[in-house]
Formats: C-alpha cells, sequence, structure tokens
C-alpha cells in the first residue's frame, strides 16, 4: 500500500512528464503496480478535486485501467474503476462524476487540450482515448498500420492517414476512436522509427531505449512486416506549405519545400508554385489561399489556409527558430502561449515589458491594412504573462525548450537569402543543448535523396559542430529528430542550406528615391539565372536585372548552374513619407498647423545616424531641420509641432520632401512640399529662372493653373479650372479670383458664372462689366441712354482690381478703362456719328486697314462691310473714268458682300450702312428694285438717319416728311466716294 506522500511523490513525477508524452497513457505503469496503486488512490479521491497530484495520481491509474483492460471499454467500465478503487462493488454515479471522472477532465483540458463534449459517454470517452492502443488491441492495431503503408508508403502524409482510417475494417470501436482522434501522431512516430531502422539510421541499440509498451509494438509491426511481401516504395510526400513570418522581411508568407518547386506545388488553377517563399498580397488576406500536391502517381493533395488578418485588437506568435505560425488570436480552442522564447506580433498599443523583449524587431508589413500597425518583438515570455485587453496569455506552466538547429553567424550568407552561403557551411549549434541530447535525438542530414545520420561524436559532449561536406555547388538540410515518441511541443524544424562556389550577390543598398531605376547583380552572372515574382523586375543582362521605379520589395526563386536553388527576398528602400499631413502626393504648409505624427521610412543604413529633412527642387536642397540619429526600426516618427515652424520660414516655396544622408547624398521622396503662403507671394513677383526652379515640382493639375496665372499678366490665355483641386482654403480664395476675373474680363464669359460667388464689390463689379462689355461689343443700336446710364453705374476698380503691374491686375484694368471710354463715346448720338464719320474718313482715303480697325470695322460684320466698301469705292472710280464694264464687277462683289453684312450684323449700325450702300447701288445701276426697297428701307430706319430719308425720298420721287437736321446722318457720311456726296449736296440743296 502507498501512504499520502508516496501518492503525492508519484503524481508530481508523472505530472512533470506530461509536457513530454502525447498521451497519458504513454506513462508506462506495470499492472501489478496498479493493482497496488488503485486501493491507496481510492483513500483520497475526494482531495482530487483540489489536489494535482492526487488527480495526476487518480488520472494514470485509471487511465491504465483502461490499457489493461481486457474488455472493450463501455459505460460498464465506471463500476470498474469503482470496484478497483474502493473494493467493493459501487455504481455511485455521483462519486464517479463528483470525485473521478471531473477531476480527471479538468486535468486532461489542461495538459493535453481535450475537450469537454457533453453526453454519454461524457468522462469514459477522454480516459479511453488517453489510454492509447490496449494489450489487448495489439494485434489489430499491427494489421491497421501494415495495411496503412502498403497503400501509401512508409511515409505516408496526414491526409493519406486519414483516408486510410475512413477504409479501415477495425472492428474495435475504442481502436477506432483512437485512431481518428490521438491516431495520426502514434503512427506518424511508429513510420519514422521503421523507415529510419530500414535506412540504417537507427539501429537494435536505438529500438532498445524505446518506451516498453511502444518498444513492444514497433517489434511487433516489423514481425508482421517480415512475414509479408516487402513495402513498394513511394514517392516522398511533400509537406503542406507553412504559414511563417519572414523575420528578415518582417513579412507574412507562405513557405513550400524545395523539392516540389519544379511543379508539385501548384495553385488551384494549376500554375506553379516557383519560389520557396511567397510573400502574402493585399488580396491574399482577404480569403482563404489554396492549392494542390501533385504526385507522379496522379495522385493530388488539395490544401487550404485561411491567413491570419490582423485587427487592432488581433496578436499572432510565430516560432523563433522557422518562423512559423504557433498560436493566434484567431485560434477558436482558446489555448493559452507556451513559455518560453516567440516572435511575437503585437498592436500598436500594446508592449511587451523590457525585461522580457531580446530584440524588437520593427513594423510587421501589412499590405493593404493602411491604418493598422503591428510591432513585432523576438522575447522570451515568462509563464502568467498576460495582455489582457487583447487576450493575450501566457501559460502557467513552464514547457521544456525543445532543442533547435541555428548556423553559428561566423561566415555571413548572402545578403537577402536565407542559409545561402559560399565555400563552406558555418558552424552549427544546437540550441537548448544539455549532457543528454544525444541520448534523446539524433541529427539527420539529408542531401537530395540521401538520408544519413549526422556522427554522434560531433555533438555528443559540445553544442556546435562542423559540419563536413562535398565541393559546391550542395544543396541539403540537417534536422532534429527523437529516437523515441516525439515529445509534445517539440517541432521539427530543418535548417536548409545551400552551399556555393565563388559567388556575389549585389543588392540595392541604402535609401534610395521613388523614381530610381536600382540593379540586382549575381556574379558570376553567367551561372544564375532567377525567376522573380515581380514581373516588372527585367533582366538587362548575364546576371544582372533592373528593379523599376516605385518597386520597394523583390523576391524570387535563384538558380545556379540548375543544380542547386534557393530564395531570395529583400526591400528596396525607397524614401517614403506618410501621414495625415499628405493630401494625395502634397503637403502644405497650411497643413502643418494641426498636430499629428509623420512618419518617414528610411533604410537600415541610416540607423544610428542624423539625418537632415528639407526641400529639394533643381536648385538644391535647403536643409529645415535636423531629425537627429534613426532607430534601429528604420523608422522616424516627426511630430508636426517639431518641424512646422522650421518649414514655416526655411523651406522653399515649392519642392519635392527629401533627406540629406551620409556623404551629403540627398534622396528625394515622391511628396511635393508646397508653401501656400509664398505660392500667393511669389507667382507674379519671381523671376523666371526662380519661378521655374519649384514650378516643376508642383502637380500637373496645379501647374497647368498656376503657369496660366503667371502669363495673364501679359495677355489672355487659354481657359483653365480650379475644379478639383484639393488645395488650402486661403490659396484656394487668392486663385479663384484670378479665375473669375479671367472667365468674366479675358474668357468673355457671362455673369452666369458669377452665380456661385458670394455678393460684395467683386461680383457687382464684374457683373456690370458683362453689361457695359455687352453693350460695347454687342449691342448694335444707337442708344445714348444706356451709355450714360452705365456710366453712372460703373464700379471703383481701385477697391476690387488693386494697381499692380506684374499682375494681370494692370491689363484687366485697362480693360475696363477701354469700355469706359466706349461708353463715353457713346453717352450722345454726336458720339456715335464720329464713330461713323471715322470709319468713312478712312475708306474715302482708301485707308481700309484703318478702317477695319476702326471702332464700326471693329463691330460684327464691321470686316465685310470694309471690304464692300472698297468694291464700292472702286466701282464708283469706274463710272467716273467710263468703265462701265469693270465697275458693275465691283458693284455686283460688292453687294454680294454687303448682303453678307446684312445676315451677319442682323441690326445696329453696321447693317443700316450696309442697307443703304446696297440700295445706292441699285440706284447706280438703275436696277429697277431701287424704288420698292427705297421706300423699304427708309420704314426701317430711324430718325437718327434724318438726312438720308430725304436723300432716298428724293431719289425715288416721293416727298420727304422729315426736315434737313444738320446732326442726323446722311449719305455723305457713310459713302466711300465723293461723287456720292456731290449727290447728296445737290438733293439737299434743291
Amino acid at each position: 500500500m502507498y501512504d499520502l506522500a508516496t501518492i503525492k511523490t508519484r503524481g508530481q513525477e508523472w505530472i512533470s512528464r506530461f509536457r513530454d508524452v502525447g498521451f497519458v497513457g504513454d506513462l508506462e505503469v506495470s499492472e501489478h503496480e496498479i493493482s497496488e496503486l488503485a486501493p491507496s488512490v481510492g483513500k483520497y479521491t475526494g482531495r482530487a478535486g483540489w489536489d494535482d497530484e492526487i488527480c495526476a495520481a487518480l488520472a494514470v491509474v485509471v487511465v491504465n485501467l483502461a490499457y489493461y483492460s481486457p474488455d472493450e471499454i463501455e459505460e460498464g467500465f465506471r463500476w470498474q474503476v469503482l470496484h478497483k478503487l474502493f473494493g467493493r462493488p459501487l455504481q455511485d454515479v455521483n462519486l464517479w462524476q463528483e470525485e473521478i471522472g471531473g477531476p480527471i477532465l479538468r486535468l486532461l483540458s489542461r495538459h493535453f487540450y481535450v475537450e469537454d463534449l457533453p453526453g454519454p459517454f461524457r468522462y469514459v470517452r477522454p480516459i479511453m482515448l488517453q489510454a492509447g492502443v490496449p494489450a489487448r488491441l495489439g494485434n489489430a492495431f499491427a494489421a491497421f498500420f501494415v495495411e496503412l503503408i502498403r497503400t501509401y508508403g512508409i511515409r505516408f502524409s496526414e491526409s493519406d492517414y486519414r483516408e486510410g482510417c475512413d477504409k479501415t475494417t477495425v472492428q474495435s470501436p475504442w481502436l477506432k476512436s483512437f485512431l481518428r482522434t490521438n491516431g495520426w501522431e502514434y503512427c506518424r512516430d511508429v513510420a519514422r522509427i521503421i523507415s529510419n531502422l530500414e535506412k540504417g539510421i537507427f539501429d537494435e541499440s536505438d529500438v532498445s531505449t524505446l518506451m516498453p509498451r511502444f518498444r513492444l509494438t514497433v517489434k511487433k509491426i516489423r514481425m508482421v512486416m517480415a512475414r509479408l511481401p516487402s513495402v513498394a516504395a513511394s514517392s516522398d510526400n511533400l509537406p503542406m506549405p507553412r504559414f511563417v513570418l519572414d523575420r528578415i522581411n518582417l513579412r507574412l508568407a507562405l513557405e513550400f519545400s524545395e523539392k516540389g518547386l519544379e511543379g508539385r506545388y501548384q495553385w488551384l488553377d494549376g500554375t506553379k508554385v516557383r519560389a520557396k517563399r511567397y510573400m502574402l498580397k493585399e488580396h491574399d488576406f482577404g480569403g482563404s489561399l489554396g492549392g494542390k500536391i501533385v504526385y507522379p502517381s496522379g495522385k493530388t493533395e488539395t490544401w487550404k489556409m485561411v491567413p491570419w488578418r490582423p485587427e487592432e485588437r488581433s496578436w499572432a506568435v510565430f516560432r523563433n527558430n522557422d518562423g512559423s505560425l504557433e498560436i493566434s488570436s484567431i485560434d477558436s480552442n482558446m489555448r493559452k502561449v507556451r513559455a518560453g522564447r516567440h516572435l511575437v506580433a503585437l498592436p500598436e498599443a500594446e508592449s511587451i515589458p523590457e525585461e522580457f523583449v531580446i530584440e524588437v524587431l520593427g513594423d510587421l508589413y501589412l499590405p493593404g491594412f493602411h491604418h493598422l500597425v503591428m510591432k513585432v518583438f523576438d522575447c522570451d515570455l515568462p509563464p502568467g504573462f498576460e495582455l489582457p485587453s487583447i487576450g493575450f496569455a501566457v501559460g502557467d506552466s513552464v514547457s521544456e525548450c525543445f532543442p533547435e538547429l541555428s548556423f553559428v553567424s561566423s561566415i555571413p550568407p548572402l545578403p537577402h537569402t536565407t542559409n545561402a552561403f559560399v565555400g563552406e557551411l558555418p558552424e552549427i549549434r544546437i540550441e537548448h543543448w544539455n549532457l543528454g541530447f544525444a541520448e534523446r535525438y539524433v541529427l539527420i542530414q539529408e542531401d537530395g535523396t540521401r538520408q544519413h545520420r549526422v556522427p554522434e561524436h560531433l555533438y555528443r559532449s559540445q553544442d556546435t559542430f562542423h559540419l563536413p561536406l562535398g565541393s559546391p555547388p550542395l544543396q541539403g538540410r540537417i534536422y532534429i529528430e527523437p529516437k523515441g515518441r516525439t515529445p509534445k511541443g517539440f517541432w521539427q524544424s530543418p535548417i536548409d542550406y545551400v552551399l556555393l562556389p565563388k559567388a556575389k550577390l549585389v543588392w540595392p543598398i541604402g535609401l534610395n528615391g521613388p523614381d530610381q531605376s536600382l540593379i540586382i547583380e549575381l556574379e558570376p552572372g553567367d551561372k544564375f539565372r532567377a525567376e522573380w515574382q515581380q514581373i516588372s523586375v527585367e533582366r538587362i543582362g548575364p546576371g544582372q536585372w533592373r528593379v523599376p521605379p516605385k518597386l520597394d520589395f523583390v523576391d524570387g526563386q535563384i538558380t545556379y548552374q540548375n543544380s542547386v536553388s534557393f530564395h531570395v527576398a529583400g526591400a528596396v528602400h525607397r524614401f517614403t513619407v506618410q501621414g495625415d499631413i499628405v493630401q494625395g502626393q502634397v503637403v502644405w504648409q497650411d497643413r502643418l498647423r494641426d498636430r499629428s505624427t509623420v512618419s518617414l521610412s528610411l533604410s537600415s543604413a541610416e540607423c544610428g545616424r542624423r539625418i537632415d529633412l528639407g526641400v529639394a527642387d533643381r536648385q538644391g536642397f535647403v536643409k529645415c531641420i535636423d531629425l537627429g540619429p534613426v532607430p534601429r526600426n528604420s523608422r522616424l516618427e516627426v511630430s508636426t509641432d517639431s518641424i512646422r515652424d522650421a518649414f514655416q520660414t526655411r523651406a522653399r516655396l515649392a519642392g519635392r520632401l527629401a533627406v540629406r544622408v551620409s556623404h551629403d547624398r540627398v534622396v528625394c521622396s515622391d511628396i511635393v512640399f508646397l508653401h501656400d503662403r509664398l505660392i500667393e507671394k511669389r507667382l507674379f513677383d519671381d523671376p523666371d529662372e526662380e519661378f521655374g526652379s519649384w514650378i516643376e515640382c508642383v502637380p500637373h493639375d496645379l501647374r497647368v493653373v498656376l503657369n496660366a496665372m503667371r502669363d495673364m499678366h501679359s495677355k489672355p490665355v487659354k481657359p483653365f479650372s480650379l475644379q478639383g483641386l484639393v488645395i488650402p482654403e486661403q490659396l484656394h480664395v487668392f486663385l479663384l479670383f484670378y479665375e473669375i476675373c479671367a472667365r468674366i474680363l479675358d474668357w468673355q464669359q457671362g455673369s452666369e458664372e458669377l452665380s456661385n460667388l458670394l455678393e460684395g464689390d467683386l461680383r457687382s463689379s464684374l457683373t456690370w462689366y458683362v453689361e457695359a462689355r455687352y453693350f460695347v461689343e454687342e449691342d448694335r443700336h444707337v442708344n445714348p441712354a444706356m451709355a450714360a446710364l452705365l456710366l453712372s453705374r460703373r464700379p471703383q476698380l481701385r477697391r476690387v482690381i488693386a494697381k499692380s503691374r506684374s499682375t494681370p491686375n494692370w491689363r484687366w484694368r485697362n480693360n475696363c478703362a477701354q469700355v469706359i471710354r466706349a461708353l463715353r463715346n457713346r453717352r450722345s448720338f454726336g458720339d456715335y456719328k464720329r464713330m461713323v464719320v471715322e470709319w468713312t474718313g478712312h475708306c474715302r482715303r482708301q485707308r481700309w486697314q484703318a478702317a477695319r480697325q476702326s471702332r464700326i470695322g471693329r463691330l460684327q460684320g464691321g470686316q465685310i462691310l470694309t471690304k464692300a466698301a472698297e468694291d464700292y469705292h472702286y466701282a464708283l472710280e469706274g463710272r467716273s473714268n467710263h468703265s462701265v464694264e469693270k465697275s458693275n464687277e465691283y458693284f455686283f462683289s460688292s453687294i454680294r458682300d454687303l448682303e453678307l453684312t446684312c445676315n451677319v450684323a442682323v441690326e445696329g449700325l453696321v447693317w443700316e450702312i450696309a442697307s443703304a450702300l446696297r440700295l445706292m447701288i441699285f440706284f447706280h445701276t438703275h436696277h429697277p428694285q431701287f424704288f420698292s426697297e427705297s421706300q423699304k428701307l427708309v420704314g426701317q430706319l430711324g430718325s437718327h438717319w434724318g438726312k438720308l430719308h430725304i436723300v432716298l425720298s428724293k431719289l425715288s420721287g416721293n416727298n420727304s416728311d422729315y426736315d434737313s437736321d444738320k446732326d442726323s446722318l446722311g449719305l455723305s457720311d457713310i459713302t466711300p466716294h465723293e461723287k456720292d456726296i456731290e449727290l447728296e449736296e445737290a438733293l439737299l440743296h434743291d
């Protein structure tokens, strides 16, 4: 019999071993010991609910009772357990639930992640599954396993295993349940050990170290296999891709095995996976990722993975040795993080205490998650650590630190590659090595299809060793394998390596501008080929590839002499500026007034160095402020408060935001800085050279507007618009003044363009200008009263358009002045008569160009009228010279142009002059229509044509009602020839 202290000691011992085993049945206790231990533990079952040592001893006893049970386990198993524990027949449900089943289930949930599934067999089921393969079912399990490897080969995959379970002919419900729940890991270990024995990696001495029950299973299966035909070799099963964190680039990726990159790994659409690592793109986070593995036999395995999609309260934990995802906030089983070293991604607002942090790696790159920042920590988390606000918790138990392999960094690998070396491999370190390592584990080297055991003497007594290899190029992997069952939590993470002869990889280093093209180079160039994930990367020669502008990350698969290949991935550091102050691709000085943070992305080459921030244009770089040393994550966070004044007083009017780094090298971003207040002050005043140096930095749409406005000071320009421009309010008001004035004063648009302009001096002045201009240029009637009214309402221009010779204002004021002069020339009938007489005088002196440029000539139809008057003049000259035929030709040409003038002018002075001259041609040519046309025209002409009324009436033989007003217009005022003047004088003095 065991006393309480001994039971608790045994319980404590078993708890410490829970972390090493897959299920409780792996803790082997003899049937004899169980028979003695059971009644001893039965005395203390009441303590199992709160005493962990008693509960552990109880669980080991009950599970082993299931293992040794000669019968299939059913509900009656509860009463068998009570009988063994208490020494008498009992069928007490409450006792079973409260002191046996309940405490054991809680312990299994805590240490083995067993789920509590209510219903029949609620407590019996998990106990049965923890027993493993019971003694009486050993032969049935061996038969199942042999059939499995005969069907799928000794290196069957998990999907093969699941398919085999579905097809099994095993009769025992108990064994079937075990195979479907805990059987995969168990069978995988059996297959691994048998496979290593067949390859000569393990020998019989290794088998002798296995736990008795497991050793017995292995021996039994080997005996069955020996009696059967040999198992046909099958092709190696490829592992499913893993979701990993690329530590070098801080990007999420899928990692594939090198062996399947020649077409066995495919995406769902059948395209080949060509690189070991596929860096996730923005669209990959929207759903699931999937593909297939195609084997030479024709068999196809599909895989599907839902990537971790970070949110504000998300977190993820990755394994430190290979970056594979271990657990994240989206895991449904609410498991706690195991204590120990990890790579942890946390929201920006959360942090790991400094004493647990080994290294802050920087910000996780998350394409498409523009407003989410996740920081990555390399940290060693203690048991019980929590971040309650995001549900992050570390388990209470101390986990065993399993051994891992890594390269000692004495020989640096090629840049931006993982474990690609030149010449020879560096030393290999076994992390968490101890003196018992060689007793529990073996190192295996895989070189192509060949596997062999690494000599034990290299690592038996030390944690680092040098692995001798042949001549490069070589490619392979080294991994740790347990000699027995795989300990719970153990993760086999091989270290792959590529060994090259003399080789060199030149990668773009340091900080670059977004618009630069850069070169990646591999030497010797004729021996390398590359397949880049970014198809815009262009091969430009042997071993040379051009990285186009804007591209900030490049990754792909490099092949050397078609014999070995390795993955290369790295950032091409571009200077970028991010923050709320960036509006489109512009930072306005006005935006710096609001408090916010500006993020500057640099490169590792600047870490620890001081940099200058400023503005650059074609004249050079202007420093605004010294930002101090760059932190390790190559990202500077700058407050607008700290740079506002510097940019206000020192920055150029416009230019690209830039930094000056080491050796006075200036790197420009693609973000433009514009000083809105200085643009207002200097748009018109800067000399051409100075203006040209900064205007080319202005975004195209705004540049078009500013160039046009600057050109307006000397001449009208083509129409432009501020619509769609995102600019500060004050600058918008400044530019809108010139746009509106240009619309009215240059582009001759109407007052409808002023509908969105608030009431004020500008609106009233421009409205007046539109009315006055229309009257001067469009109104064809003789209307002195309207001209006088417009003059009385003329605006005070000095209050609206200030005098400034460098702006369009001076020209616009002259435009207004011309309109005012034109109004003054029309405020009486005499002003109109002078307009007519001015034109007629030029015509009589045969100064036809001057006539065209006169006020009548500039009216609508005035140019055609002048041409008609010229022909009219030469027609009468022909009459005077008795050249009738030539005269008629001129009259014919003139009358054609006069009729065209009437059609164009429609009404007004030009129409009236053209109509009168046309009628006089009828008179001079004795046309029969003269009399009817004369009466018609007399009815159409106003009273200001009094003298012409009299002349036409007398020429047609009629009496006129008009008095001879000397101020009215007559034939002598409009005729281009003296002969008509003589005619009028004769008629008026008759």
